[in-house]
């Protein structure tokens, strides 16, 4: 369309991963790993609106407005088209150590990692109007508070993990971890300088984790699983002190087949969350329709069962893999009437 020809997605993507391994003994190892990612998008593109009738301008050409359908083909003179610049920045970067040591049947794995993110938005809008067929810029608009913010997180994790080959047949697997999370979000007045803060709010909160699990094998082709695994939630930046993240309560049970090169394996899965939260986007919006941020609908539960299978020909020279692949999952909330059931 003549109306949407400046429309243009602009993104820049950098990142950088050092990592340093070092044998301290036979049985102890250390990986440290350094990394930064920075992306940067400007998605500019007219805003929809009709500035005639105030209303979407495609929805107003389906219906038979002609006017609408001039100003999409730029045929038809119009003032106060808006093009906002989406613009944003994501920039994350961090540091990982994780040890690792070998202790008679013990396989322990140690470590932290201390990691920040931020997303800076400064979005201004364009006004332009259409005259014969072009579109002449007439000014930027000054940018809103909801436009000028930045939100920003640190987060710092503590884990240890143990695969303890408890016999020739029973492997378990513990684990123990903690997340420290602290988050801000700032929105401003008084363009890119940044000079007043229209709304402040922070958060923090602190989880520890839980989990357990173990195969054993019945024979030397069949293996059963069983597993507890508490889980989190993160919430976004821009949560109100006191808001505490999603948890779950995770169980499974499964079987397994192997023999030859045909395996097969169901594990029936339930999980248990206190606190389902959901995060918020222009593309998936939460219940309660925002488009930024995270929503806490209360409780829920999540049951299904996952099948798998899969094996090997041969013909000629080629080995052609076959995999199948069938889950199930039934989930309701418990609390709240945000969602109804539902079954896929």
């Amino acid at each position: 369309y003549g109306l949407t020809h400046i429309d243009e997605m602009d993104n820049q993507h950098t990142g950088i991963n050092l990592t340093h391994v070092f044998d301290w003994s036979d049985n102890l190892t250390s990986t440290v790993t350094a990394y930064r990612n920075e992306f940067k998008r400007n998605w500019f593109k007219f805003d929809g609106r009709n500035p005639e009738t105030g209303d979407n301008i495609l929805e107003d050409a389906n219906n038979g407005n002609t006017n609408a359908q001039a100003i999409l083909d730029g045929t038809r003179d119009v003032t106060g088209l808006r093009y906002k610049n989406n613009d944003r920045t994501y920039d994350s970067y961090g540091v990982q150590a994780n040890f690792n040591w070998l202790v008679g049947e013990h396989d322990v794995n140690f470590g932290a990692r201390q990691h920040y993110d931020e997303t800076d938005r400064f979005q201004p809008v364009e006004v332009y109007d259409q005259v014969n067929g072009q579109l002449v810029y007439q000014g930027t608009n000054a940018v809103g508070s909801s436009d000028n913010r930045l939100e920003e997180a640190q987060a710092l994790s503590l884990w240890i993990t143990d695969d303890y080959q408890v016999t020739d047949r029973l492997l378990l697997n513990l684990s123990l971890r903690m997340e420290d999370v602290e988050t801000k979000a700032r929105r401003y007045a008084g363009g890119a300088a940044r000079s007043l803060v229209t709304d402040r709010v922070d958060n923090d909160y602190r989880e520890y984790l839980a989990g357990i699990s173990g195969t054993f094998d019945l024979t030397d082709n069949w293996q059963v699983l069983a597993g507890f695994h508490e889980g989190m939630i993160p919430l976004s930046a821009g949560e109100k002190d006191g808001t505490e993240p999603g948890k779950s309560d995770n169980y499974e049970f499964g079987l397994r087949f192997n023999h030859g090169v045909f395996y097969g394996e169901a594990i029936a899965f339930y999980s248990d969350f206190s606190n389902l939260v959901e995060q918020c986007s222009v593309a998936v919006q939460c219940s309660n329709g925002a488009e930024s941020g995270s929503y806490s609908v209360g409780g829920a539960k999540v049951k299904g069962l996952e099948f798998q299978a899969g094996t090997l020909f041969t013909a000629g020279d080629f080995l052609i893999p076959v995999d199948l692949a069938y889950t199930y999952t039934d989930a309701e909330t418990t609390s709240g009437d945000e969602f109804a059931s539902g079954q896929q």
